[in-house]
């Protein structure tokens, strides 16, 4: 009888759900690929807001619903905004002016649970949402809340989803309103990096529109989330071909704002998070032990409707023909498997017996790929 429910239930979702690839891209799925249940909030969630996957901007985004929300909800929200902090604390260190005379993308750093909220909170001005976490959008309170505060959604395992945001937020900007976009797309896991590599949706957006980047810098420490709102940062200061078309460009552009954002990061870090190797590893027997904690803890705080399989595989852009092959030798069983190799690499020194081991490390130190 479970099975009839469940297998009627899918078929209402993707009735009233376009771009979907399966019920995955709603409920999501644990690192053994088992679909979740859908919580109490799921239906609800679905029948308010699976039009919102539909690809025709004028269709998800209207005048009215933007003013209404701006007018209406904004001021609320950022009152009750605390309460999806989970406990946590935050605090605003700097707060640079915003622009009135050109539409604004803030552009945070993403890497824990309660960013969305904080990045609300650091933006004090009203601004939708990229939302493309869709188990959590469809499935927990942070979910309401940023349909309240006014969201566009993405499915990013359909191709035409992803294509249909770039056109989806240019509508809303022209509208009027902000955005708030998270230019990594998703958590950061890695210990080796401030900030992950910036998709270049960001720029494409703000190119078209003529809109600022404002960068928002969050640092959670316990239960303290440290933000800073700094300078408008314009892209169309570039030169490129026609509107982000010139990769060059947009390569040097988002450089820029990454390492503007990450210099912020590590002035949060020397000021407010201050630890001894010590205390970092809290017991454990090396640095990647005490990594594996720390990231196993971020995501288990995102909970069930953490989306493994997005945050894990799907459209991961730091996949190179490198890893792939450090991959393959730690894989290996004997010497011989090397014949698999390109014919260029499979006489090097470095690709012997000793090699092994070290394509071991790599590939167990590939925090993004394994969390």
């Amino acid at each position: 009888m479970y099975k009839i429910f469940k297998e009627k239930k899918i078929k209402r979702i993707n009735i009233k759900v376009p771009n979907l690839t399966s019920e995955a891209d709603l409920l999501g799925q644990d690192k053994e690929g088992i679909v979740n249940d859908g919580s109490f909030l799921f239906n609800f969630m679905v029948r308010l807001c699976g039009r919102l996957l539909d690809n025709d901007p004028k269709k998800v985004l209207s005048m009215r619903s933007i003013n209404f929300r701006t007018k209406y909800i904004h001021n609320l929200l950022i009152k009750v905004c605390p309460a999806f902090l989970n406990g946590k604390k935050f605090h605003l260190i700097k707060s640079s002016p915003i622009p009135k005379d050109r539409p604004v993308i803030f552009a945070p750093n993403h890497g824990f649970t309660e960013d969305t909220a904080s990045s609300i909170l650091a933006a004090e001005e009203q601004a939708y949402i990229m939302f493309g976490s869709l188990p959590q959008f469809f499935n927990t309170l942070n979910g309401v809340g940023a349909y309240i505060n006014g969201s566009i959604l993405i499915n990013r395992k359909d191709k035409s989803s992803r294509k249909a945001s770039v056109e989806k937020a240019v509508h809303a900007l022209n509208l009027g309103t902000n955005l708030i976009l998270f230019p990594e797309g998703v958590f950061n896991k890695s210990p080796n990096e401030l900030l992950l590599p910036f998709w270049n949706g960001i720029y494409r957006i703000a190119k078209r529109t003529n809109a600022l980047i404002v960068p928002i810098v969050h640092l959670k420490v316990g239960d303290n989330i440290y933000s800073s709102r700094l300078e408008a940062f314009d892209v169309n200061r570039y030169d490129d071909i026609e509107l982000g078309d010139n990769e060059d460009s947009c390569s040097r552009a988002l450089t820029d704002l990454r390492n503007l954002m990450a210099s912020e990061l590590f002035e949060l870090m020397e000021k407010y998070s201050i630890s001894s190797r010590d205390a970092i590893l809290d017991g454990a027997s090396s640095m990647h032990e005490a990594s594996e904690r720390i990231i196993g803890e971020q995501v288990q705080e995102a909970g069930k409707y953490y989306d493994f399989d997005i945050e894990t595989s799907a459209h991961y852009k730091q996949h190179t023909p490198l890893s792939e092959i450090w991959e393959n030798i730690a894989n290996m069983d004997t010497v011989e498997d090397l014949e698999s190799l390109p014919i260029d690499l499979r006489d090097k020194e470095t690709l012997r017996v000793e090699s092994k081991q070290y394509a071991k490390i790599y590939v167990k130190e590939d925090y993004q790929k394994r969390f």
